[in-house]
């Protein structure tokens, strides 16, 4: 699947990639950025406001973000509502830009961030692929699932050894199973 977001300087992207690429995330803002600029959405609004002949936007950006949310009740055939329209779009393109990096940056099409969500699988459809030599396990051949066993309510964690279920005793009758979830690890500042 070829990528549609890029990291390369804007006057190096032909026209299709910097259309797909001019709303960018930085510094945790919306940026704008064509072959010969690169600009805060905050100033190109600005900028955009005065060749729309719209009103005169604030130099304070906590009152530019409230004046453009308000002047969005005036619509597209105002100056002020077609600025706050603009302003809107570029920022929502630009998180969207951004979203799309990190799914893109998985490497993964749809069809396999599909089959990672935690759906149980049932053993009458497929098992486990075999496992290979897993140095935690004194270099047995193991892996760790969580299955639901016939007769019984609870899901349990169980070992798959290419063969079988155990839970470490026993063979387990298993009805389906699902890879276990990441562990959680706590973001950095």
């Amino acid at each position: 699947m070829k990528r549609t977001t890029i990291e390369k300087p804007a006057c190096e992207m032909n026209m299709v990639e910097l259309a797909h690429n001019c709303m960018y995330a930085k510094d945790r803002w919306a940026w704008y950025r064509d072959y010969d600029s690169d600009m805060d959405l905050r100033d190109f609004i600005r900028k955009f406001s005065e060749a729309e002949g719209a009103s005169e936007l604030p130099e304070d950006n906590e009152a530019l973000s409230d004046i453009l949310m308000d002047n969005l009740q005036y619509g597209i055939n105002d100056p002020d509502g077609r600025t706050a329209l603009v302003y809107r779009l570029m920022w929502a393109m630009a998180d969207l830009r951004e979203t799309l990096v990190e799914y893109e940056n998985t490497g993964m099409n749809p069809k396999e961030i599909e089959g990672m969500r935690h759906k149980w699988i049932p053993v009458k459809e497929r098992l486990p692929k075999k496992p290979e030599e897993n140095p935690i396990y004194d270099n047995k051949p193991l892996e760790i699932y969580l299955v639901s066993v016939k007769n019984t309510d609870c899901v349990i964690r169980a070992f798959w050894n290419g063969a079988s279920f155990t839970d470490g005793w026993e063979k387990l009758d298993v009805l389906a199973w699902m890879p276990l979830p990441k562990p959680y690890k706590e973001a950095e500042e």
